[in-house]
């Protein structure tokens, strides 16, 4: 319910706009001192996960996920596991099908609603009676996944999970699917769908996929339409928006939530913030630093993020 702009991110003098605080810290920025323990797990589709673990002894877990074609040792995840351990958490970077580097066994994948697999891995910490208290938290497709997942459950979401923080989250993904068009945009856009198409392409030398779109692909938007739409049983890009944009969940989510948009953000267009967005929606916060960028954050300097700070004290007062 709560929406609050302000100017508390204050990113290095030469970092001075949207596009340079979302590149210059995903290339530049190191992220020292974790150390991770590799999982996987079957999942009951006969494919499989791979988990992360950044384990320290302690009796609550912070589980993230990370963005479109990323993975747990992108350094704005990294970073967050990082800030969870220094502050008493353990942390669980999962990583999404078909990323980390290994192509998953289906013809389907991962897609930017799929909530089934993060059920999976918070029913599984709950069975296991290591935790006393799970935080989930997410980066941008990473974080509409979380919403989503934390909406679908509403009041029935287990009990051990007390909070949930999300990060420069494309809360309406047709609106910014159609952002994504503009001139400014498209070095993200080719970024994204190179590594998408050579996953489709790889894929179809073992399924059944149709190759024959592949060529009409130009933006993310025709991805949506012609794959990961009807790949994962949608009619078409508008369907799959439909049907997977958080923004339609958080009027369901019941804990405590905590949504970090950057105003400056390239990646978002003005509908991601919205306060209508969250009119309805008494657990949830939409926050919006002036600066920041897309997962970046930096704070004075590129190896400190104002993200990580702000989101481990919401985890210890909620606020």
């Amino acid at each position: 319910m709560p929406y609050v702009t302000h100017d508390r991110v204050k990113p290095p003098v030469y970092l001075w706009n949207g596009h340079l605080q979302t590149i210059w810290p995903s290339m530049a920025r190191r992220v020292d001192g974790v150390t991770y323990e590799r999982e996987r797990i079957d999942t009951p589709d006969n494919d499989f996960l791979l988990l992360d673990w950044a384990r320290r002894g302690n009796r609550r877990l912070g589980i993230v996920a990370h963005g479109l074609e990323g993975d747990a040792h992108r350094p704005y995840l990294k970073g967050m596991v990082k800030a969870l351990n220094g502050a008493g958490w353990d942390a669980l970077g999962w990583n999404f099908r078909s990323c980390a580097g290994e192509q998953n066994r289906l013809r389907t994948s991962y897609h930017i609603g799929k909530s089934d697999d993060l059920d999976l891995i918070v029913r599984r910490v709950v069975a296991s009676g290591a935790y006393d208290e799970v935080a989930l938290l997410g980066f941008s497709a990473g974080g509409n996944m979380t919403l989503k997942y934390a909406g679908e459950q509403g009041a029935n979401i287990p009990s051990l999970i007390k909070r949930v923080v999300t990060f420069s989250v494309p809360l309406d993904l047709d609106a910014v699917a159609n952002h994504f068009k503009r001139l400014s945009n498209r070095i993200y856009d080719k970024r994204f769908l190179k590594t998408l198409i050579a996953k489709v392409r790889e894929k179809a030398t073992q399924h059944d996929i149709d190759l024959s779109y592949i060529d009409r692909i130009k933006t993310m938007r025709d991805f949506d339409e012609y794959y990961s739409g009807p790949i994962h049983g949608f009619k078409d890009a508008d369907d799959y928006y439909a049907h997977n944009a958080s923004m339609y969940f958080l009027d369901k989510i019941t804990v405590p939530t905590l949504i970090l948009n950057a105003q400056n953000d390239p990646f978002l267009p003005e509908e991601c913030y919205n306060p209508a967005l969250v009119a309805n929606a008494p657990a949830v916060t939409l926050e919006i630093p002036r600066h920041g960028g897309h997962c970046g954050f930096s704070h004075h300097s590129l190896n400190r993020c104002w993200a990580e700070e702000r989101a481990v004290a919401f985890l210890e007062s909620g606020v």
